[in-house]
């Protein structure tokens, strides 16, 4: 069985549709998913500084020099803790810092506190520990916040603490100077799997809704507008190729609209021209038959008309010649001429009156 074949129109504006469509769904898309992560990452931001700033009323800078010389810990500096503790716990935080850290490129650092979430895989630095911490992100925010004062909020992704936001504000003692760097660190897991989620849903609609588009395009594009200017073009084809008569297959294009109007258009056209070709048929058979009419006319006038040349061969004395030239196929006038005896000669001409 013979493969319908799709026509080459439908094709091609098939081909547009989709290149259109998919430039259209792909920048929904990217609209939906920067607004989507605008939005998380907005209220994660707003979420992430509020904890920090609440997490630094707790604390007593001009206490931290004390704690950083004899890396002992007293009852405020447990009360603190206590309530880091909590913040870190009920807001589910990986962990809550603060440390000094050491200019000029801020890599060398030195923990006063460092709560970090119960069961999870942190492991707490006890009061005084110092190391060395090398990432560029950290290092460049940290100088930032010590020599700017600046706050700043990261979103890190696959680092030794994992995919995490990150707020760093600084901590100030009683004269004002920046003495320690405040960082609260939240698993951003939850953004990314919900951005996951989002991004596989869109995708998954934009497949059904294509399908399902340009299924119901195609059935209505042929049905609509292909399958009428086929039969258009089948008709006005074969009308021109073969000469038939018009058929009655066009006034089943219901269109009401440029492509109806033109069906209906085609088909009083072929029947005008088969009309007019008819008329010209008739016409033309009568100018032939009445033609030949005036050509037997022309012939039997002529046969009339004497013929001989010279008129009397046997006369020497004088010499007779005569035409006619009527102006159309068949004249009015005739002419003849003969001797009488042999000094009188007779000419007869019966002009048109």
């Amino acid at each position: 069985m013979r493969r319908k074949r799709l026509p080459v129109i439908t094709k091609r504006i098939l081909s547009l549709v989709i290149v259109s469509g998919f430039l259209l769904c792909s920048l929904v898309f990217a609209t939906g998913y920067f607004a989507f992560t605008r939005q998380f990452r907005t209220q994660y931001d707003a979420s992430i500084r509020a904890i920090a700033a609440a997490s630094r009323e707790t604390l007593n800078p001009d206490a931290f020099s004390s704690y950083l010389a004899t890396r002992k810990k007293d009852a405020a500096y447990e009360g603190v803790h206590r309530i880091l503790q909590d913040f870190v716990d009920k807001f589910d935080l990986n962990l809550l810092y603060v440390s000094s850290v050491l200019p000029p490129d801020y890599t060398h650092i030195t923990y006063i506190y460092n709560p970090v979430r119960k069961g999870s895989k942190f492991s707490e630095y006890p009061l005084g520990y110092e190391e060395d911490y090398i990432e560029p992100n950290y290092n460049a925010s940290t100088k930032r916040v010590f020599e700017e004062g600046a706050t700043i909020v990261r979103h890190t992704m696959k680092t030794r603490s994992g995919s995490h936001i990150t707020a760093q504000i600084p901590v100030m003692d009683s004269s004002g100077k920046i003495i320690a760097v405040l960082g609260v660190q939240k698993n951003i897991q939850e953004f990314v799997d919900a951005r996951s989620s989002f991004v596989n849903f869109v995708i998954v609609m934009e497949i059904i809704f294509a399908v399902l588009f340009v299924g119901f395009f195609v059935v209505y594009f042929n049905k609509r507008f292909i399958k009428p200017i086929a039969l258009i073009t089948r008709e006005t084809d074969h009308f021109a190729s073969y000469g038939g008569e018009p058929s009655d297959r066009l006034l089943s294009v219901k269109n009401h609209d440029e492509i109806g109007t033109l069906a209906h258009s085609v088909h009083q056209m072929e029947y005008d021209v088969c009309r007019n070709i008819r008329e010209l048929t008739r016409v033309t058979a009568e100018k032939e038959r009445i033609s030949t009419e005036l050509s037997v006319a022309a012939k039997i006038q002529l046969d009339m008309l004497p013929k001989e040349y010279p008129a009397f061969p046997e006369r020497t004395d004088f010499d007779l010649f005569a035409t006619m030239s009527p102006a159309k196929e068949v004249g009015g006038d005739l002419y003849d001429y003969l001797l009488l005896d042999d000094d009188h000669l007779m000419i007869e001409v019966h002009p048109r009156n």
